[in-house]
């Protein structure tokens, strides 16, 4: 992936001072990833890596600094593919990457193949709620659902990342557990295109974690429904509640 300090070599783009301090710590060698994984092992804590499966931040502003490289130079991968980068009348949602393109599944298979075998960690997430708009969606009985060959899809990016663990763990000669974050609603994960149930019924995964959309908790999330569906399609799948969290004061 495109590094995030590498905007600083741009004027056009904005630079918040972080950017420096992670290029300065990039040029002397120093790997904050590497020394956290080592430090949780020394502790007897398991180390995991966190990947966010499609993150649209500040997609509609093009000073951004995470609004470049790759993902600028390739609209036409978008869920809705555009010619201009400038359109900010357009929801941002449709400028996320459409899983339906194998270029978009490749590469990100790609990443975490690279992760995996830079930081061999004991576990990953698979973030599918940053953000939750992965393939089109269309409109069936007044809901809003994601497209057949949408669903396809993303089934099939897990299916191939399983294997890239698998292969990983070959490697590394430690087993690398794999969770999912998805909408805190089952009916909802499934008309995101997270097709949980075929994910459980594979054994894809190993811990399923239902979470709100970012601002506000869901405090009445579903958990034994979650639990006692999982229980039936498969047992050794984790349910683990999530509470995702923005407040600003």
């Amino acid at each position: 992936f495109d590094n995030y300090w590498d905007a600083l070599k741009n004027p056009d783009i904005d630079h918040p001072p972080f950017l420096a301090v992670m290029k300065d710590l990039f040029d002397r060698g120093i790997d904050k990833f590497a020394i956290g994984i080592t430090m949780c092992r020394a502790k007897g804590v398991k180390p995991w890596l966190s990947f966010r499966m499609n993150d649209v931040h500040s997609a509609s502003n093009d000073k951004a600094f995470t609004s470049f490289g790759y993902w600028k130079e390739h609209p036409e991968l978008w869920l809705k593919p555009s010619t201009s980068s400038t359109t900010k009348s357009v929801a941002w949602w449709t400028r996320a990457f459409d899983y339906r393109n194998e270029q978009v599944q490749a590469r990100m298979l790609a990443y975490i193949e690279e992760a995996l075998e830079r930081y061999s960690p004991d576990g990953i997430e698979l973030d599918w709620m940053r953000f939750e708009c992965h393939v089109p969606f269309k409109r069936v009985n007044g809901v809003n659902k994601a497209c057949e060959d949408g669903v396809e899809a993303l089934n099939r990016f897990m299916r191939r990342a399983k294997d890239v663990v698998r292969k990983a763990e070959k490697k590394c000669g430690h087993q690398i557990t794999i969770s999912v974050r998805v909408d805190s609603d089952p009916e909802s994960a499934l008309n995101h295109g997270t097709d949980y149930r075929t994910w459980a019924r594979e054994r894809l995964v190993d811990f399923i974690v239902p979470c709100n959309f970012f601002d506000t908790v869901d405090f009445d999330l579903p958990y034994a429904k979650w639990k006692s569906e999982l229980k039936t399609i498969n047992p050794d799948v984790t349910v683990i509640p999530g509470a995702d969290c923005n407040v600003k004061f």
